[in-house]
């Protein structure tokens, strides 16, 4: 698996901002190298965390709230019980297959025995022969390879018992998407009735990039400064039109999920107009649609 090093104290963030809770982001950190594996593109340990907790949340971390997020992209995690050798026999079998597994062992992993009541997460990476598992660990961003016994002495005697499988869910875009064009133009319609036209239509038809369906409450392209339309689908997969290159192309990853965002919150306040006078929601969704152009 090609799961890429990453330091969870030092690694690079989505938003610019220091990582707020770098000491116990272990989890995030190892799920955005799981991301970068199995997605390409970039992926902070940081966005997932405050994706999952909010920004400036500092604290430990529960694999199971970042299900959602990790769904969003496209991936499935599923938590896997079981004694300890049992749970690095699946670990390395689901590696083979090309599924990253988050695995706990205790903060103090280098003791003998390990003794702290506190769980460490890394990421499940390669098993390279029958006696070998190797995990990419975010405290220092290094890979880890030691013995399955030594992996399930350490899966033993930690507290989070259990390991979480990550694996990519394939869709064909074709499948959730028909053809709806008619004497007005190309127009393509997704699963649950909502249409997109024109150069995105065209797009979403001919790329298997985008898979799923329009994102939030509304199914069509609002226009910022009148110079781009932005479209969000549900995989946190942006449609980005140009118009002055009348060219439409997508935006995945961190980006992606960032302008889905912001898409789904003017959405939101533009179904919902404020009041004549109510300069705070006026002010809102200035500040909204400036931050979404500020991201072309």
């Amino acid at each position: 698996m090609n799961v890429p090093l990453k330091d969870q104290r030092t690694e690079p963030t989505s938003d610019g901002h220091p990582p707020e809770d770098a000491n116990m982001d272990c989890v995030p950190t190892a799920l955005a190298a799981m991301c970068q594996g199995l997605l390409g593109g970039f992926y902070s340990g940081d966005a997932l965390h405050d994706a999952a907790y909010g920004q400036g949340y500092v604290g430990m971390q529960d694999p199971a709230r970042f299900t959602d997020q990790l769904a969003r992209y496209g991936l499935r995690m599923q938590r896997v019980s079981g004694a300890a050798d049992a749970l690095v026999a699946r670990a390395a079998t689901e590696i083979g297959a090309g599924h990253p597994v988050l695995l706990a062992i205790p903060s103090d992993w280098n003791d003998e025995p390990p003794t702290s009541r506190y769980a460490h997460m890394v990421a499940g990476c390669d098993a390279p022969d029958a006696a070998t598992l190797v995990a990419m660990n975010p405290w220092g961003g290094f890979y880890q390879r030691q013995s399955r016994a030594w992996w399930t002495e350490r899966l033993a005697h930690c507290v989070y018992q259990g390991i979480w499988i990550v694996e990519k869910v394939e869709r064909n875009q074709m499948d959730n998407w028909t053809d709806s064009s008619d004497a007005n133009g190309v127009a393509a319609r997704d699963q649950h009735g909502n249409e997109l036209r024109y150069g995105q239509a065209t797009y979403v038809l001919a790329n298997k990039t985008t898979a799923n369906a329009v994102a939030g409450l509304a199914p069509q392209a609002y226009p910022f400064g009148g110079d781009f339309a932005v479209t969000a689908l549900e995989d946190a997969t942006a449609l980005i039109y140009g118009k002055a290159s009348n060219v439409v192309s997508h935006v995945t990853g961190d980006a992606g999920a960032v302008i889905c965002g912001l898409y789904q919150q003017l959405a939101q306040l533009q179904q919902q107009p404020p009041a004549p006078g109510d300069d705070a929601a006026n002010a809102a969704i200035k500040a909204l649609a400036a931050a979404l152009a500020s991201l072309r």
